[in-house]
């Protein structure tokens, strides 16, 4: 080869190596952009009603929380088999529908510094529903979801094997937002679903939200993940909801409004030791790991627990 082809090969290889280079900054510079729009700082305006926390020994701990929190007769979490189960008078069945089983455009998932809580943004305003069981005929919607460790709820029969529990939360249709549902006494239902945590084995439930975690280890920031989505059926892990107990109660974080119907799985599934590391990792405002976000069992003051599909 001549050096003048030589000297025309190099220059053709450095203009090639140049435009690799700038579509490559280009990459980077939209996958830099997209990072910052979908994992973003919140700001101190958002934090209005988060100053609380889990320990009673502090003065924001679950003793102090305000509102219907100390007041209330109808909060949750409860034990819930230290009352007989009492058989519901009709068996129409819990049941899941619109887009429980469709995968959405985007998952969303924030830290808020007392743990992670997910929602989802659908395309043509479709949205997961429950109806039936406890319910009647009422129609609520998907809202988000999000977990408390240990578990809330109690059984005997699990003691204190419950590790996790998870909270689908819903709002009840006809008030059209959890903003006008909150203060209703059929305003939400909100399903739990439990876990026990274990070294070994196949777990019985997979849970596809854990690898968006890692984004979101630190408080005050939030990610949506538009690539790796799952439905509200691969999170809440059934499309046939198993026999259920079902009580009146509340919400369990501050002001714990009292228009809660609890749907509580009466199962307990497994979940890896190694999963639960991912949860640990979550951290709050001071920094730290979360080590619990679960508040303490409230009186049961003479409710009825249910039990549903149970067939």
């Amino acid at each position: 080869m001549t050096s003048k082809n030589k000297v025309r090969q190099n220059i053709f290889f450095l203009i090639f190596v140049s435009i690799i280079i700038d579509k490559s900054c280009g990459f980077f510079k939209h996958a830099e952009l997209h990072y910052r729009k979908h994992h973003r700082v919140i700001t101190n305006e958002t934090k209005q009603y988060l100053q609380f926390t889990y320990e009673d020994k502090n003065d924001d701990g679950p003793s102090h929380w305000p509102s219907s929190c100390n007041s209330g007769h109808n909060q949750s979490p409860i034990a819930y088999d230290l009352v007989p189960l009492l058989a519901a008078s009709h068996q129409h069945p819990l049941k899941l529908i619109g887009a429980y089983n469709t995968r959405p455009k985007q998952v969303h998932v924030i830290n808020s510094g007392h743990g992670a809580t997910f929602s989802f943004v659908y395309q043509n305003n479709a949205v997961p529903q429950i109806t039936g069981g406890p319910l009647h005929d009422d129609i609520y919607n998907f809202a988000s979801f999000h977990f408390h460790y240990p578990c809330e709820h109690r059984t005997l029969k699990y003691r204190n094997r419950c590790n996790l529990e998870l909270h689908f939360v819903h709002f009840n249709s006809k008030y059209q937002t959890i903003e006008n549902s909150i203060d209703k006494s059929d305003g939400l239902a909100v399903i739990a679903v439990l876990f026990e945590e274990t070294e070994w084995g196949q777990p019985l439930k997979s849970l596809p939200f854990l690898p968006m975690l890692h984004h979101i280890y630190e408080p005050d920031t939030d990610y949506s993940e538009i690539y790796h989505v799952f439905s509200y059926a691969d999170a809440l892990g059934f499309r046939t909801v198993p026999k259920i107990v079902s009580y009146k109660g509340s919400l369990t974080t501050p002001g714990c409004a009292e228009s809660v119907t609890w749907i509580v799985v009466d199962h307990l599934f497994l979940i890896l030791e190694n999963d639960m590391d991912k949860i640990y990792k979550v951290r709050d405002h001071e920094g730290l790991r979360i080590k619990r976000n679960n508040r303490p069992i409230q009186p049961i003051n003479g409710r009825k627990v249910y039990v549903y599909n149970d067939l």
